[in-house]
């Protein structure tokens, strides 16, 4: 509870410090490197300069996304792309993945944050398909050494999936349990959001009553 809200404020204090902010939810991209495809979309248009210049070692992968990742690539510049082999791009090995200028996905994000320091955050990433979740283990990885703050949110399940992706995210990541606000919180919250108007302790208990205080709900 309180996943999403998390993710916006996160987002929003990244983008005031200065980091580009590519935000997806996984759950509207399930599709076979769906999720990888939105990161990438976004990046080339949060970012155009910086993402298409060090694009360069990486063309192929990126290509392979698709056509309208391609579209995007291609745009204000004269340099030719190839064209992808398949409509499928494979997971990406974990555990291989190298430095910038290694042609892969990761490489490309890690060598845009050299220059732009990136926060990637992805909601519902249980939801990711198998590729899309090997290219953010190999980020996670790289975030180490990289300006990267990689933040992905899942739900808890009676029976979580077992991807190795999302294994190697559980290992590798800090992971912070999100819960309900309490009633306390629920009124700081109203109060952020009003200030000191008049009856926002009467809002603030109906609110919680109404929502078990759920931080969206709220909102």
């Amino acid at each position: 509870m309180g996943r999403t809200r998390l993710l916006e404020e996160i987002g929003i204090r990244a983008q005031i410090a200065g980091a580009g902010v590519l935000r997806v939810d996984a759950s509207a991209s399930s599709h076979a490197n769906g999720t990888a495809r939105a990161l990438a979309a976004q990046m080339l248009d949060a970012i155009p300069r910086v993402a298409r210049e060090c694009a360069k070692r990486c063309r192929p992968a990126i290509a392979a996304l698709g056509g309208d990742v391609e579209a995007r690539l291609s745009e204000n510049t004269s340099i030719p792309l190839p064209a992808p082999a398949s409509a499928s791009l494979p997971p990406t090995p974990i555990g291989e993945s190298e430095a910038k200028g290694s042609g892969t996905l990761e490489g490309w994000f890690a060598e845009v944050s050299q220059t732009k320091p990136l926060a990637i955050e992805v909601d519902n990433v249980d939801d990711a398909d198998d590729a899309s979740l090997g290219l953010l283990a190999a980020i996670a990885k790289l975030a180490a050494s990289y300006p990267i703050l990689l933040v992905v949110s899942e739900r808890e399940r009676r029976e979580p999936r077992t991807a190795p992706g999302l294994a190697t995210l559980r290992s590798d990541c800090t992971r912070v349990t999100c819960s309900h606000l309490s009633a306390a919180e629920t009124l700081e919250l109203v109060h952020s959001v009003f200030g000191s108007a008049p009856h926002v302790e009467r809002l603030a208990e109906w609110l919680h009553g109404r929502t078990a205080g759920s931080p969206l709900h709220c909102v």
